[in-house]
Protein backbone atom coordinates (compact mmCIF):
# COMPACT_ATOMS: atom_id res chain seq x y z
CA UNK A 1 0.00 0.00 0.00
CA UNK A 2 2.80 2.74 0.55
CA UNK A 3 4.73 1.17 -2.29
CA UNK A 4 1.38 2.01 -4.42
CA UNK A 5 1.52 5.58 -2.52
CA UNK A 6 4.80 6.23 -3.31
CA UNK A 7 4.77 5.15 -7.30
CA UNK A 8 1.43 7.15 -7.16
CA UNK A 9 3.43 10.40 -5.45
CA UNK A 10 6.85 9.68 -7.74
CA UNK A 11 3.86 9.99 -11.05
CA UNK A 12 2.27 13.06 -9.82
CA UNK A 13 5.68 14.74 -9.26
CA UNK A 14 6.52 14.06 -12.58
CA UNK A 15 3.98 14.97 -14.04
CA UNK A 16 3.82 18.19 -12.35
CA UNK A 17 7.62 18.86 -13.07
CA UNK A 18 6.65 18.35 -16.70
CA UNK A 19 3.74 21.16 -16.69
CA UNK A 20 6.25 23.16 -14.63
CA UNK A 21 8.81 22.41 -17.82
CA UNK A 22 6.23 22.85 -20.66
CA UNK A 23 5.24 26.26 -18.88
CA UNK A 24 8.87 27.18 -18.99
CA UNK A 25 9.38 26.48 -22.55
CA UNK A 26 6.61 28.32 -23.30
CA UNK A 27 7.03 31.17 -21.12
CA UNK A 28 10.55 31.32 -22.68
CA UNK A 29 9.24 31.31 -25.96
CA UNK A 30 7.07 34.64 -25.11
CA UNK A 31 9.84 36.22 -23.72
CA UNK A 32 12.28 35.93 -27.05
CA UNK A 33 8.85 36.61 -29.22
CA UNK A 34 8.36 39.98 -26.89
CA UNK A 35 12.29 40.25 -27.38
CA UNK A 36 12.29 39.89 -31.64
CA UNK A 37 9.28 42.37 -31.92
CA UNK A 38 10.92 44.80 -29.41
CA UNK A 39 13.77 44.58 -32.01
CA UNK A 40 11.98 45.04 -34.77
CA UNK A 41 10.08 48.22 -33.92
CA UNK A 42 13.49 49.48 -32.97
CA UNK A 43 14.73 48.57 -36.51
CA UNK A 44 12.07 49.80 -38.24
CA UNK A 45 12.25 53.13 -36.13
CA UNK A 46 16.01 53.14 -37.69
CA UNK A 47 14.58 52.67 -41.16
CA UNK A 48 17.95 50.76 -41.64
CA UNK A 49 18.05 48.22 -44.62
CA UNK A 50 21.01 46.01 -43.32
CA UNK A 51 18.98 46.04 -39.32
CA UNK A 52 15.66 45.09 -40.68
CA UNK A 53 17.10 42.26 -42.60
CA UNK A 54 18.65 40.55 -39.40
CA UNK A 55 15.78 41.25 -37.70
CA UNK A 56 13.55 39.77 -39.93
CA UNK A 57 15.33 36.99 -40.79
CA UNK A 58 15.70 36.20 -37.09
CA UNK A 59 11.51 36.28 -37.01
CA UNK A 60 11.14 34.17 -39.57
CA UNK A 61 13.58 31.62 -37.91
CA UNK A 62 11.53 31.92 -34.63
CA UNK A 63 8.23 30.72 -36.81
CA UNK A 64 6.87 34.66 -36.71
CA UNK A 65 6.97 35.27 -40.61
CA UNK A 66 3.16 35.34 -40.82
CA UNK A 67 2.91 38.42 -37.92
CA UNK A 68 1.65 41.71 -39.15
CA UNK A 69 4.89 43.94 -37.81
CA UNK A 70 7.33 41.37 -39.61
CA UNK A 71 4.98 41.52 -43.06
CA UNK A 72 5.08 45.30 -42.46
CA UNK A 73 8.73 45.07 -42.15
CA UNK A 74 9.61 43.47 -44.89
CA UNK A 75 6.86 45.72 -47.09
CA UNK A 76 9.28 48.53 -45.49
CA UNK A 77 12.38 46.78 -46.75
CA UNK A 78 10.90 46.74 -50.10
CA UNK A 79 10.46 50.61 -49.83
CA UNK A 80 13.96 51.66 -48.94
CA UNK A 81 15.34 49.06 -52.00
CA UNK A 82 12.93 50.92 -54.22
CA UNK A 83 13.77 54.00 -53.22
CA UNK A 84 17.35 53.21 -53.11
CA UNK A 85 16.76 51.82 -56.91
CA UNK A 86 14.94 54.53 -58.06
CA UNK A 87 18.01 57.25 -56.45
CA UNK A 88 20.68 54.90 -58.19
CA UNK A 89 19.25 55.29 -61.79
CA UNK A 90 17.87 58.75 -61.98
CA UNK A 91 21.92 59.54 -61.10
CA UNK A 92 22.90 57.41 -63.74
CA UNK A 93 20.81 59.55 -66.49
CA UNK A 94 19.07 56.00 -67.12
CA UNK A 95 15.96 56.90 -69.14
CA UNK A 96 14.80 52.78 -69.35
CA UNK A 97 16.14 51.75 -66.22
CA UNK A 98 14.54 55.11 -64.63
CA UNK A 99 11.08 54.31 -66.62
CA UNK A 100 11.40 50.08 -65.05
CA UNK A 101 12.30 51.19 -61.96
CA UNK A 102 8.87 53.44 -61.72
CA UNK A 103 6.65 50.95 -63.11
CA UNK A 104 8.01 48.57 -60.30
CA UNK A 105 7.34 51.12 -57.91
CA UNK A 106 3.29 51.66 -59.31
CA UNK A 107 3.23 47.89 -59.24
CA UNK A 108 4.17 47.83 -55.52
CA UNK A 109 1.57 50.37 -54.71
CA UNK A 110 4.30 52.76 -53.43
CA UNK A 111 3.98 55.50 -56.17
CA UNK A 112 0.51 57.04 -54.36
CA UNK A 113 1.74 58.28 -51.11
CA UNK A 114 5.22 56.51 -50.24
CA UNK A 115 6.84 57.90 -53.17
CA UNK A 116 5.10 60.58 -54.49
CA UNK A 117 7.33 63.17 -54.60
CA UNK A 118 10.18 60.99 -55.62
CA UNK A 119 8.42 59.80 -58.85
CA UNK A 120 7.25 62.99 -59.78
CA UNK A 121 10.93 64.00 -59.92
CA UNK A 122 11.83 60.83 -61.74
CA UNK A 123 9.60 61.72 -64.58
CA UNK A 124 10.43 64.89 -64.83
CA UNK A 125 14.38 63.60 -65.75
CA UNK A 126 12.89 61.58 -68.09
CA UNK A 127 11.07 64.22 -69.88
CA UNK A 128 14.30 66.50 -70.02
CA UNK A 129 16.23 63.45 -70.48
CA UNK A 130 14.18 62.60 -73.64
CA UNK A 131 14.23 66.48 -75.03
CA UNK A 132 17.73 66.07 -74.63
CA UNK A 133 17.53 62.91 -76.71
CA UNK A 134 15.43 64.74 -79.54
CA UNK A 135 18.00 67.87 -79.77
CA UNK A 136 20.72 65.31 -80.47
CA UNK A 137 18.96 63.13 -82.78
CA UNK A 138 17.81 66.29 -84.52
CA UNK A 139 21.68 67.26 -84.63
CA UNK A 140 22.86 64.08 -85.94
CA UNK A 141 20.08 63.57 -88.42
CA UNK A 142 20.44 66.84 -89.83
CA UNK A 143 19.55 66.76 -93.65
CA UNK A 144 22.67 66.62 -95.82
CA UNK A 145 22.37 69.39 -97.73
CA UNK A 146 21.74 71.72 -94.47
CA UNK A 147 25.30 70.10 -93.12
CA UNK A 148 26.55 70.32 -96.70
CA UNK A 149 25.17 73.89 -96.55
CA UNK A 150 27.16 75.04 -93.77
CA UNK A 151 30.30 73.65 -94.50
CA UNK A 152 30.20 75.27 -98.25
CA UNK A 153 31.23 78.67 -96.88
CA UNK A 154 34.68 79.77 -97.45
CA UNK A 155 33.74 82.63 -95.29
CA UNK A 156 30.62 81.96 -92.81
CA UNK A 157 28.22 84.75 -91.80
CA UNK A 158 29.56 85.75 -88.30
CA UNK A 159 26.53 84.52 -86.66
CA UNK A 160 26.62 80.88 -88.00
CA UNK A 161 30.24 80.65 -86.68
CA UNK A 162 29.14 82.05 -83.25
CA UNK A 163 26.60 79.94 -82.94
CA UNK A 164 29.17 76.89 -83.96
CA UNK A 165 31.49 77.96 -81.14
CA UNK A 166 29.38 78.18 -78.70
CA UNK A 167 28.09 74.74 -79.58
CA UNK A 168 31.77 73.02 -80.02
CA UNK A 169 32.82 74.69 -76.63
CA UNK A 170 29.90 72.55 -74.93
CA UNK A 171 31.05 69.75 -76.65
CA UNK A 172 34.64 70.08 -75.71
CA UNK A 173 36.24 72.86 -77.86
CA UNK A 174 37.52 76.07 -76.92
CA UNK A 175 36.93 79.09 -78.91
CA UNK A 176 40.49 79.74 -80.16
CA UNK A 177 40.45 76.22 -82.03
CA UNK A 178 36.71 76.95 -83.68
CA UNK A 179 37.93 80.67 -84.75
CA UNK A 180 39.26 78.77 -87.47
CA UNK A 181 36.74 78.13 -89.91
CA UNK A 182 37.97 75.30 -91.58
CA UNK A 183 38.00 73.63 -88.00
CA UNK A 184 34.91 74.08 -87.55
CA UNK A 185 33.88 72.40 -91.07
CA UNK A 186 36.09 69.26 -89.84
CA UNK A 187 33.98 69.42 -86.70
CA UNK A 188 30.30 69.36 -88.53
CA UNK A 189 31.64 66.06 -90.33
CA UNK A 190 29.13 63.58 -89.13
CA UNK A 191 32.05 60.93 -88.46
CA UNK A 192 35.33 61.20 -88.19
CA UNK A 193 38.01 61.03 -85.15
CA UNK A 194 37.23 65.09 -84.85
CA UNK A 195 33.45 64.35 -86.05
CA UNK A 196 30.11 65.05 -84.53
CA UNK A 197 29.38 61.50 -83.36
CA UNK A 198 32.01 60.69 -81.84
CA UNK A 199 31.77 64.20 -79.96
CA UNK A 200 28.03 63.21 -79.40
CA UNK A 201 29.35 60.03 -78.24
CA UNK A 202 31.35 61.28 -74.89
CA UNK A 203 28.91 64.38 -74.44
CA UNK A 204 27.50 64.47 -70.99
CA UNK A 205 25.85 67.50 -69.76
CA UNK A 206 26.09 66.61 -66.20
CA UNK A 207 30.36 67.29 -66.61
CA UNK A 208 29.85 71.17 -68.07
CA UNK A 209 31.73 73.12 -66.01
CA UNK A 210 28.90 76.36 -65.21
CA UNK A 211 31.24 78.78 -66.55
CA UNK A 212 31.87 77.00 -70.14
CA UNK A 213 27.80 77.06 -69.92
CA UNK A 214 27.39 81.13 -68.53
CA UNK A 215 30.23 81.70 -71.77
CA UNK A 216 27.93 79.89 -74.40
CA UNK A 217 25.05 81.55 -73.10
CA UNK A 218 27.01 84.93 -73.28
CA UNK A 219 27.45 84.33 -77.10
CA UNK A 220 24.07 82.72 -77.62
CA UNK A 221 22.52 85.78 -76.02
CA UNK A 222 22.94 87.70 -78.61
CA UNK A 223 21.06 86.29 -81.23
CA UNK A 224 17.48 85.28 -81.36
CA UNK A 225 16.45 81.57 -82.87
CA UNK A 226 14.75 83.22 -85.64
CA UNK A 227 17.78 85.15 -86.68
CA UNK A 228 19.83 82.27 -86.48
CA UNK A 229 17.55 80.47 -88.88
CA UNK A 230 17.46 83.09 -91.21
CA UNK A 231 20.89 83.03 -91.94
CA UNK A 232 21.01 79.00 -91.87
CA UNK A 233 18.88 76.05 -91.13
CA UNK A 234 21.62 73.93 -89.53
CA UNK A 235 22.74 76.61 -87.32
CA UNK A 236 19.35 76.75 -86.08
CA UNK A 237 19.36 73.44 -85.36
CA UNK A 238 22.75 74.00 -83.35
CA UNK A 239 21.22 77.27 -81.76
CA UNK A 240 18.55 74.82 -80.81
CA UNK A 241 20.57 72.03 -79.36
CA UNK A 242 22.88 74.58 -76.99
CA UNK A 243 20.01 76.54 -75.60
CA UNK A 244 18.65 73.27 -74.63
CA UNK A 245 21.79 72.21 -73.26
CA UNK A 246 22.11 75.80 -71.27
CA UNK A 247 18.62 74.95 -69.96
CA UNK A 248 19.33 71.59 -68.49
CA UNK A 249 23.05 72.80 -66.97
CA UNK A 250 21.16 75.62 -65.64
CA UNK A 251 17.98 72.97 -63.81
CA UNK A 252 21.17 70.65 -62.46
CA UNK A 253 22.99 73.29 -61.01
CA UNK A 254 20.81 76.51 -60.12
CA UNK A 255 21.85 79.54 -58.81
CA UNK A 256 25.25 78.59 -59.66
CA UNK A 257 26.16 82.67 -60.46
CA UNK A 258 29.24 81.36 -62.65
CA UNK A 259 31.35 83.61 -64.32
CA UNK A 260 31.97 83.02 -68.02
CA UNK A 261 35.31 81.68 -68.98
CA UNK A 262 36.19 84.47 -71.36
CA UNK A 263 39.73 83.67 -71.50
CA UNK A 264 41.12 80.84 -73.92
CA UNK A 265 43.42 79.41 -71.48
CA UNK A 266 40.79 79.34 -68.58
CA UNK A 267 38.43 77.18 -71.29
CA UNK A 268 41.19 74.96 -72.10
CA UNK A 269 41.78 74.39 -68.23
CA UNK A 270 37.92 73.68 -67.53
CA UNK A 271 37.66 71.36 -70.44
CA UNK A 272 41.42 69.89 -70.07
CA UNK A 273 42.45 70.05 -72.97
CA UNK A 274 45.67 68.34 -74.08
CA UNK A 275 48.14 71.00 -75.76
CA UNK A 276 49.62 68.49 -78.28
CA UNK A 277 45.96 67.83 -79.52
CA UNK A 278 45.41 72.15 -79.79
CA UNK A 279 48.68 72.08 -82.10
CA UNK A 280 47.90 69.49 -84.49
CA UNK A 281 44.56 71.45 -85.41
CA UNK A 282 46.56 74.27 -86.23
CA UNK A 283 49.11 72.94 -88.40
Amino acid sequence: MEKQKRNEGFLSSRATEKEDGESWHTYHDDIASKLLLDKLKKARGLNDLELLQIVVQQCKAAGMAELKSVVRAERQMKLIEMKAQLVKVVEDKDMTAILETIDEIKKLGFDEALMQHEVIAANNVVERLRHLAELKYDILNMDRRTMSEMRSYNNPPEILQKVLQASFLLLGEDERTTSRWKVCRTFCMPSGPDGLQRKFLTFDVSKLHPEIVARCKQILDKYTVTQVQRVSAGAGTFYVWARGIIDESDKQNPGSGAEPAKSVLRQRELLELPEKRQQSLWI
